[in-house]
């Protein structure tokens, strides 16, 4: 079986929602029912709002869906933060999360113009699990040195400055290096070297490395917004 995630262990709480779909001894059953329980993830619903029991841990998850699973699993209150203003509404159930992105800075959400129904790609993932977990740290991050354990991340880049990084890829081996994730094992739990960075990534991943992050980093979004700065008026 092929693992994005590196193994972790949580304590079982009273269960707030048992899902269909998700049996006891499949690898992802602890942390989607942990997740569950803490109300970081729900499941579908039909048209009139009524749970039908079901979470869907195999399907791939779109951009928005990630980042709410993520800023929530991170501690963070969207009611805190102003909404953005444009030219139009965004019409989108993610927008009161998107609110958190522009403040805080994340990396993929930029603008209303971003595609939060796209298919969410690994590398992405791995970006927002760095901004929701380790807010304000993207540059330090891109900036840092790292190992390479993986035959499909790319080599470090020149900048135009003459200077090397690895890009968005740093957030990828960032993770790696935290023991927040992990590339794909052979059936023999053994790493192949493969990370896959451009592959689209299901919903059982991301809840298992959003409870993973939340165990190494904590819920840095209870803390934030920060307080503006001040400035002194003439």
């Amino acid at each position: 079986m092929k693992s994005l995630l590196a193994a972790f262990f949580l304590i079982p709480l009273a269960s707030a929602a048992t899902f269909t779909d998700v049996p006891a001894n499949v690898w992802y059953s602890t942390y989607v029912q942990q997740a569950a329980d803490l109300g970081i993830v729900s499941g579908y619903k039909d048209v009139s709002g009524k749970e039908l029991g079901v979470f869907k841990p195999e399907s791939n998850i779109t951009l928005a869906e990630a980042l709410k699973i993520a800023v929530i699993g991170a501690g963070y209150d969207y009611t805190k933060y102003p909404k953005p203003i444009w030219e139009g509404d965004m019409k989108h159930w993610i927008e009161p999360y998107y609110r958190i992105t522009t403040t805080e800075g994340f990396g993929i959400f930029v603008g209303v113009t971003e595609d939060v129904n796209a298919k969410a790609r690994r590398f992405e993932v791995a970006r927002i699990i760095i901004d929701a977990f380790m807010p304000g740290t993207a540059v330090a991050v891109m900036e840092a040195n790292y190992e390479n354990p993986y035959q499909d991340i790319s080599t470090q880049i020149t900048y135009s400055d003459g200077t090397t990084g690895w890009g968005w890829n740093s957030f990828i081996l960032k993770l790696t290096q935290d023991g927040v994730l992990s590339g794909d094992k052979d059936s023999n739990d053994n790493p192949t070297g493969y990370f896959r960075p451009d592959d689209p990534i299901n919903r059982a991943e991301v809840v298992k490395l959003v409870m993973t992050a939340r165990a190494k980093y904590g819920t840095p979004g209870t803390d934030r917004p920060l307080p503006p700065t001040s400035t002194s008026s003439e």
